[in-house]
């Protein structure tokens, strides 16, 4: 069980309890005893022995977060809040939520590179093959010379590197559609987020900057948050910078207007959710077009480098 599995079970199991009212430190007593996964019954224990001591349910979070339970920054934050406002069972159904839509994400991601893997890996092996197996049986039977030996496995040495590299870059190109949302999806995405669960602007800002990183939202928003805190109004703060959309302002003025923020960002956040959908759409009808180019320019490298010398060598057939 992968680790984002067993922290599934976890939150769902104890959210299962504390939504039945029992409370925390009972329901950690109950996993501990009773878990379905031994690395459940541990994370519980650890978690439970830090409460015991008159820390936080979060500080026990921050304890076990590099185990096979694994609580992000993001979810500490959240609990931390709910703890301090009581709204513990709700967070955790919220980061239950979170937990299994990432999940759905990367089995989607898996779903759509088995095909391509399957094929590139096998054009790939048939390539030593031949480098390995097929040009010495053709030497030993004495069909080439050595001057289409050189070209050759010149030729299957350029087949094989051109789809090496078109393959890891078709990887790396599907795995940023498919295995990550765009910027803008994610920063309102947890602004939303957030901001539903009483963390503050100041707050949600900072984990959207660590969410994102070192990019030109990630810099945007540094701008941006260090405008609001003196005293620049949200949609103004963001309209200075060109790499969010103008109607995001639009959009975030309003929320100013009716006090409703948080809202405003959930819709946002589906505008771009909704874009970023069509985008994988189209992605996923393009795959098997782009597949069947792949083999097919390596096919033609391999024929033009390999069959059709020997072919000429073996009886002057063309």
């Amino acid at each position: 069980m992968s680790r984002n599995s067993r922290t599934i079970q976890f939150v769902d199991m104890l959210h299962s309890l504390v939504k039945g009212n029992t409370g925390l430190v009972d329901a950690l007593h109950i996993l501990a005893g009773k878990g379905i996964d031994p690395a459940v019954r541990i994370c519980a224990q650890k978690i439970r022995a830090v409460m015991e001591k008159g820390r936080s349910f979060s500080d026990g979070l921050e304890a076990v977060s590099g185990g096979a339970v694994y609580f992000a920054p993001l979810y500490r934050t959240l609990i931390n809040a709910a703890e301090n406002t009581g709204t513990i069972n709700t967070v955790l159904e919220v980061i239950l939520a979170d937990l299994k839509r990432k999940q759905q994400a990367r089995e989607n991601l898996l779903g759509v590179m088995v095909y391509p893997a399957i094929i590139i890996t096998i054009a790939f092996a048939g390539t030593l093959v031949l480098l390995f197996k097929g040009i010495p049986m053709f030497i030993e039977a004495g069909l080439v010379t050595e001057a289409v030996v050189d070209s050759a496995v010149s030729g299957i040495a350029a087949a094989g590197i051109f789809l090496f590299i078109t393959g890891g870059v078709l990887f790396a190109v599907y795995y940023q559609i498919f295995g990550r949302d765009s910027p803008e999806n994610k920063v309102f995405y947890l602004l939303s987020f957030l901001l539903q669960n009483n963390i503050s602007v100041h707050d949600a800002l900072s984990q959207c900057i660590a969410s994102v990183g070192v990019s030109k939202h990630g810099k945007a928003l540094v701008s941006i948050k260090k405008d609001n805190e003196s005293g620049v109004r949200l949609p103004e703060a963001f309209g200075k910078h060109p790499v969010f959309p103008a109607y995001i302002s639009g959009w975030l003025a309003i929320a100013g207007e009716n006090g409703n923020m948080a809202g405003v960002c959930g819709t946002i956040y589906a505008h771009f959710q909704e874009r970023d959908a069509r985008v994988r759409a189209i992605a996923a009808k393009c795959i098997e077009p782009a597949i069947i180019i792949i083999t097919g320019i390596y096919l033609l490298i391999v024929i033009q480098a390999v069959i059709l010398p020997i072919l000429t060598r073996a009886g002057g057939i063309l």
